[in-house]
């Protein structure tokens, strides 16, 4: 999925939450409900952004886009990871679920260090939680 002007979607999913473990198919709907709310915010987010026409300067854009980064993209990762953490991973799965949420993580933190990597960080991630049965839930 590509957001606006930035090649950047953000995604997670977590484990090891308060309360009893969930079935595999209760995460999954959990975890996709979680990440499909997060994206409709950025989506908003990028809706209230300057727009950009072929004059946009390379400056202008890229002001937009850092903006767009730090303002919409990585609050709301930070916050679709909390959530997703919340989540019990099923029972039997806590390894897979773990390896999910350190390839996002690590995705994460590439970003931050180097926001030119935006939508290239992800490989891992994205061929994880499919595999996993997320929906909702890739960049």
């Amino acid at each position: 999925m590509v957001i606006g002007t930035l090649a950047i979607g953000a995604v997670a999913v977590g484990c090891g939450g308060s309360g009893g473990s969930l079935t595999k198919a209760e995460f999954i709907n959990q975890a996709d409900a979680i990440c499909k709310k997060a994206e409709e915010e950025r989506l908003a987010g990028f809706q209230e952004s300057p727009k950009v026409s072929a004059s946009t300067s390379k400056k202008a854009m890229a002001a937009i886009q850092q903006r767009l980064l730090t303002a919409v993209v990585l609050p709301s990762i930070q916050t679709e990871a909390e959530e997703l953490g919340d989540l019990a991973a099923p029972s039997g799965d806590e390894a897979k679920v773990a390896a999910i949420v350190e390839a996002y993580e690590q995705a994460v933190k590439e970003v931050e260090a180097n926001p030119s990597t935006q939508g290239k960080a992800f490989p891992k991630f994205n061929k994880l939680a499919p595999e996993y049965g997320l929906k909702d839930c890739t960049v």
